[in-house]
């Protein structure tokens, strides 16, 4: 398609192949193909003149359309294999949600506007599934999650991005409610709501066992 145009504007062989940067055979070659392709003649040549046949004329701006949006695609295949253009699929719990997700997912967008961004939530298990069926590119999760799941998977990337402090919230006028901070200990015999073990079983896991080294068993209730 290239050589086509760049004849058609020279409509000289010698100039067509400098333009090129190929040798003139290469021009008369690849015409040839085309022509044969096409099933009909585009140049009139003769020794003293080339010239578009009608055949030529009637093609010649439906192959400069289609030259135009081959380069597009082209672009576009690049900026897809390089990262710059396409989907990115994002899987994350309601804790990134709150935390480090929408900072590193701003930053992202802004340096790669042309990406659609796509976010679900869901737990930590659903995650790693999705993950492993190609059906999510990143996940966020807690680290005690991401880190188990990258010692059972070694195709899995494993990077820290945020440390955040374990909350306790009360209601109001709770006889905790006014402290700042407290050891884990002063949780013990009080009724708690925490994240769902089916949801986040490290966390859940690490959370009674921290709880275990305290001194106490978490009166969990929901």
């Amino acid at each position: 398609m290239r050589v086509f145009l760049t004849l058609a504007e020279e409509l000289h062989f010698g100039r067509s192949a400098r333009r090129l940067g190929v040798v003139q055979s290469a021009v008369s070659q690849t015409l040839q193909a085309l022509e044969e392709e096409i099933g009909a003649e585009l140049f009139e040549r003769s020794k003293r003149r080339v010239a578009l046949s009608a055949a030529g004329h009637a093609f010649m701006e439906p192959a400069r359309r289609a030259f135009e949006e081959f380069k597009r695609a082209k672009t576009s295949a690049r900026s897809a294999a390089s990262g710059e253009a396409g989907e990115l699929r994002i899987h994350c719990t309601m804790m990134a949600a709150l935390t480090a997700m929408p900072r590193v997912v701003a930053a992202y967008q802004r340096r790669y506007p042309n990406v659609n961004v796509q976010v679900h939530s869901s737990g930590s298990v659903e995650q790693l599934r999705a993950l492993r069926e190609r059906r999510c590119d990143v996940a966020f999760m807690p680290k005690a999650s991401a880190k188990m799941a990258a010692e059972d998977d070694r195709s899995l990337q494993l990077e820290s991005l945020a440390a955040d402090p374990l909350c306790a919230i009360f209601k109001r006028g709770h006889a905790l409610s006014k402290r700042r901070s407290l050891p884990l200990a002063d949780l013990a015999g009080s009724p708690m709501v925490f994240l769902l073990q089916r949801d986040e079983p490290q966390v859940y896991r690490r959370f009674r066992e921290d709880c275990a080294a305290a001194g106490f068993e978490p009166k969990i209730t929901v």
